[in-house]
């Protein structure tokens, strides 16, 4: 098997640039999906931003119709920033619960999936269930539009957040993605499959933003809303016929070892699923023991984890209001600015792939480490921006923060065995279920409190926060160069061990004869006594 990882590695270091392209395309197989999955979440994310604070204004704040077009329309000589103020206040206080409700089933609902997903083998219905859960969401979403006066904000806010959350959103769809692309890659291609997947996944979600604003103003609601459900309609399609459970030799074993069986019942097989010796076997199997303190570097993974994506999903729960208030933007404003984000990040994380890890062959925590300093950095210009143009700048000075991801995660699946990758991905799913329920109404009640003094405070906070990962990504890479040495050590010591045994094997000491003969005649000098 080493031999095989070797060689598809070694094959993919001789191949051109265009060979290389081809290679990728032709290893397609769950991108097609997540792209149909993301660009939907992400063109309906904004029209549902749009729609909540429309029925703020409208619905439950009953103020008039001319104020409530001036502030759809961004016409500041009809509204107040009080009025803007009170709108948004409305919208962050549901933001606040519905983070909860989001993301509290899928954090126990992951580890089922993912211990089923280990024993049986089967990874399409992971990433089928998330595309159902979205396509209900939008459906139902539409039935609010409808009912526009008659179903007021929080209807509108659990139709967005019950659908999802009882089939996994995007916390289920990444970890059925992630464990779907490490079992048909090998450790050393890993890192930059992970990479080519979180490229695509940049991709999709400028392309839905660049989309979103736009559309919303032209298509409307009905329109953004019909094309996602669409496109979420097309996704199953696409993973139902053309997406294929992984088999290896393995599965045989896993299988016999499942309770699950073909012939049981519908019952028995639900009390299998939902079994809370899962949740054990999860926690086990990713906090056991091993070398090189195998548990604590999973758990500073995961602290680490929950940090970079902490003030990622705080920002962006909160930025699109903070823009209205700061530069008076509108969707379509909001919109070529997170495009202009999305690329230069895509820009940013294609050359840290490229040239620290391919090239330069750096360390994994060394380039995430890299990337939180940038983070850290552009936070500062973010929230000081006195304008438009400088808050462009903030994108390119933390250019290469995505970076710190995809390279999190790749040390994940180094840590880990692939028959224990879908538990201790479903226990970081828990993790990771846990940002938006903390992060979310942290940034939402942030900024509630300074969006009159100081809108662009919460920039500051994540970045504050980011500083602890710079540190904990130094000690794991100054881990890594100390493995590393003692490795060569021990490589040394084998090959000096085996030459000295090549050695002492090939060199025969000649025996002391009792009589020796040259040209037939006895030589006394090599008598023995």
């Amino acid at each position: 098997m080493a031999e095989e990882v070797d060689a598809e590695h070694e094959k993919w270091q001789k191949l051109n640039l265009g060979s290389k392209v081809k290679y990728v395309i032709s290893n397609i197989t769950v991108e097609p999906l997540l792209a149909f999955f993301i660009v939907s979440s992400v063109l309906g994310n904004l029209t549902t931003q749009n729609l909540n604070l429309q029925k703020s204004c409208r619905v439950n704040l009953n103020m008039s119709d001319a104020i409530c077009t001036a502030l759809e329309q961004r016409n500041k000589t009809n509204y107040s920033i009080d009025q803007e103020a009170k709108v948004q206040e409305l919208v962050t206080d549901m933001t606040m619960w519905q983070s909860v409700i989001q993301h509290t089933i899928p954090c126990i609902f992951v580890i089922f999936v993912g211990s089923w997903s280990d024993r049986t083998r089967k990874r399409k219905p992971v990433l089928l269930l998330p595309i159902f859960g979205e396509l209900v969401r939008v459906l139902g979403l539409l039935v609010c539009v409808f009912y526009f006066y008659e179903l007021p904000m929080e209807i509108a806010g659990l139709v967005e957040s019950v659908p999802g959350s009882l089939t996994g959103g995007w916390m289920i769809m990444f970890m059925g993605v992630f464990t779907y692309i490490s079992d048909v890659t090998t450790v050393k291609m890993r890192t930059l499959r992970i990479g080519v997947l979180n490229l695509s996944l940049t991709i999709g979600i400028s392309f839905g933003i660049a989309l979103s604003g736009i559309l919303y103003q032209k298509l409307g609601f009905y329109g953004i809303y019909s094309i996602c459900s669409t496109l979420y309609f097309m996704g199953i399609l696409y993973g139902f016929f053309c997406l294929k459970d992984i088999k290896n030799n393995d599965t045989p074993a896993v299988c016999e070892d499942s309770k699950f069986v073909k012939n049981s019942s519908f019952s028995t097989n639900v009390k299998e699923f939902f079994d809370l010796i899962h949740i054990k076997n999860a926690f086990r199997v990713t906090f056991k023991r091993g070398n090189d303190n195998r548990r604590l570097r999973i758990l500073m993974m995961m602290v680490v984890l929950m940090i970079i994506m902490g003030p990622m999903t705080g920002e962006m729960s909160v930025m699109y209001l903070s823009t209205r208030i700061r530069f008076n933007w509108d969707e379509v404003d909001y919109s070529m600015f997170s495009t202009f984000t999305m690329v230069t990040g895509f820009i940013g994380t294609s050359i840290s792939l490229w040239i620290f890890n391919h090239k330069l062959k750096m360390d994994d925590a060394l380039i995430a480490a890299m990337a939180c300093v940038s983070k850290v950095i552009g936070s500062f210009v973010f929230a000081f921006a006195p304008n438009t143009y400088i808050f462009y700048l903030g994108p390119v000075v933390e250019i290469i923060h995505g970076a710190g991801s995809i390279a999190t995660r790749s040390i994940f699946t180094k840590l880990v065995t692939p028959e224990e990758l879908g538990q201790v991905s479903a226990v970081v799913g828990v993790f990771e279920a846990f940002v938006p329920m903390i992060y979310v109404p942290m940034y939402s009640a942030f900024y509630k409190a300074t969006m009159k003094t100081f809108p662009g405070a919460y920039f500051l906070l994540g970045g504050g926060l980011t500083i602890p990962a710079v540190f904990i990504f130094l000690w794991m890479h100054k881990g890594n160069k100390e493995r590393e040495a003692r490795e060569i050590e021990n490589n040394k010591s084998e090959i000096v061990q085996k030459n000295s045994e090549l050695t002492n094997d090939t060199i025969k000491i000649p025996k002391l004869y009792e009589t020796s003969e040259k040209n037939n005649y006895e030589n006394s000098g090599f008598k023995s006594d």
